[in-house]
């Protein structure tokens, strides 16, 4: 069949958007974006770009390869040829965007050193939009019980509104995200010099009350070490959801060890962690946290030391461990051995006598222990999940000078994330050419980097590609 086509621009090579852009525009996502920006005065009516211009642009650069704002800049030409996107040039982007951005806060916290001041930022309205947005996506059911992980990620950047930890000299934000399964669905940003802990049980609150008008149900909320807080696991007893996190292996904590030495109940079980299966022992305890009424349940995991593991290791094992422990050695000779970006990390196995030790503190007191920990487990590819953010969604490249500007991005950014992912989950069925698990990169090869003709008649043709695109256009 011959093509006629009209001018050199009638044609583009991102067509695998095409049925995006329907897809957002038929969920009424665009007029739920400038609907929550609907009273901001400092818009008037004859300006020719929306905010849902600035978010349909930002999800349609991401899908492309673009990881920062400016990368709009050559994707515009063959973009805006796409019904439905409005493309601005990178510096309107950039305005739009920090008048997106909500005021950031100050909180006073007393730590070891003295006073210091905290900066944060929410921005409600966004992470409401991120929310909604997602469910339209069909990211989430209406009434389904979900697990809510929360974790937090340092992001390096030396803008002048990153702040350092003391003594270290790293420059960036530290924000609390909460995902549930590998959708970010809330983003609270702060400075480089927080903790782990800090305003957790707030943030956590504000998240489940906002996907609570959204009619989306959390079962359970997953933490890791930071999690260990009376007033978060207070709010969530009190809300009847069920908690779970890792526990101090603090020996200050007198009553809780003679608790667990004085315990009967050990039991040998094999454990399969994110990466491997642990043979260990396990037991549990009720116990009552300092000041504070509720008995919840800590489950215990222990093995012994290495060298009681050397004592009883076949020669086929020594081997092994020992090929092992010189891989490491020389990785981290070369300085290549990945360190964990938390500065206050509590996944690692603790010493304690002649055992290493994990504890975990729930308020579920009727899985048997084993299953805690298998459900704990489960939460271990967090850090996969902020890589992705990082590098495909371009978290690790904060574009603006402030932190609440840098929030807008971080926000939208999981929203494209979430647009792509739920437009994936929503198509598989339809197109078996998606690979189920595809990074968005293998996505943008095999789905978007589509050339599409727009022909006279106002009809258009997918060329170079196996996927049947009319079954989703």
């Amino acid at each position: 069949m011959k093509i006629t086509v009209s001018n050199k621009r009638d044609f583009t090579e991102w067509g695998g958007l095409i049925p995006i852009v329907n897809e957002l525009y038929r969920l009424g996502i665009p007029d739920l974006v400038d609907s929550a920006f609907e009273t901001d005065k400092s818009r008037v009516e004859q300006c020719k770009y929306k905010f849902s211009d600035v978010v349909t642009s930002l999800i349609s650069s991401a899908l492309c390869g673009g990881v920062r704002i400016d990368n709009i800049t050559g994707l515009k030409k063959e973009l805006e040829l796409i019904p439905g996107l409005n493309i601005p040039s990178h510096d309107t982007m950039g305005r739009l965007m920090k008048q997106m951005a909500s005021k950031e806060k100050i909180k006073d916290v007393y730590q070891n050193d003295g006073l210091k001041k905290n900066y944060y930022d929410d921005n409600i309205r966004l992470n409401k939009l991120l929310i909604q947005i997602s469910k339209k996506m069909g990211c989430f059911e209406e009434g389904k019980e979900y697990i809510l992980d929360a974790d937090c990620t340092f992001i390096n950047t030396r803008c002048a509104g990153a702040k350092s930890a003391e003594g270290i000299d790293q420059f960036g934000f530290y924000p609390l995200v909460c995902f549930i399964g590998n959708f970010p669905i809330f983003f609270s940003n702060r400075n480089g010099n927080s903790s782990d802990r800090f305003r957790i049980a707030e943030t956590i609150e504000m998240c489940i009350n906002l996907l609570e008008k959204e009619n989306i149900k959390i079962k359970m909320v997953r933490m890791d070490g930071a999690g260990y807080n009376t007033a978060l696991y207070s709010m969530l007893h009190k809300k009847n959801i069920k908690f779970l996190s890792t526990a101090p292996v603090n020996t200050s904590f007198k009553k809780m060890w003679k608790q667990i030495d004085d315990s009967s109940t050990w039991t040998d079980v094999k454990i399969e962690t994110a990466t491997s299966f642990k043979e260990c022992q396990i037991c549990d305890i009720p116990y009552t946290m300092t000041d504070y009424d509720a008995t919840f349940r800590v489950v215990i995991a222990r093995i012994p030391t290495e060298n009681t593991i050397e004592e009883n290791e076949t020669d086929e094992e020594k081997e092994f461990r020992l090929e092992i422990e010189n891989k490491m050695q020389m990785i981290e000779k070369k300085g290549l051995l990945k360190t964990n970006d938390k500065r206050y990390s509590s996944v690692f196995w603790k010493v304690r006598k002649s055992y290493k030790y994990k504890l975990f503190m729930t308020n579920d007191y009727i899985s048997p222990a084993e299953d805690v920990i298998a459900q704990y487990n489960l939460r271990g590819d967090m850090e996969k999940q902020f890589s992705y953010m990082k590098q495909d969604f371009g978290w690790k490249w904060p574009p603006f000078k402030n932190m609440n500007e840098n929030t807008v991005f971080f926000i939208l950014t999981a929203i494209a994330n979430n647009v792509y992912r739920g437009f994936h989950k929503k198509f598989t069925k339809h197109i078996p050419e998606l690979e189920l698990n595809a990074r968005v990169n293998n996505f943008r090869k095999n789905f978007i980097k589509v050339l599409c003709y727009f022909l006279e008649d106002n009809s258009i043709e997918f060329r170079g590609t196996e996927i049947d695109f009319s079954k989703i256009c």
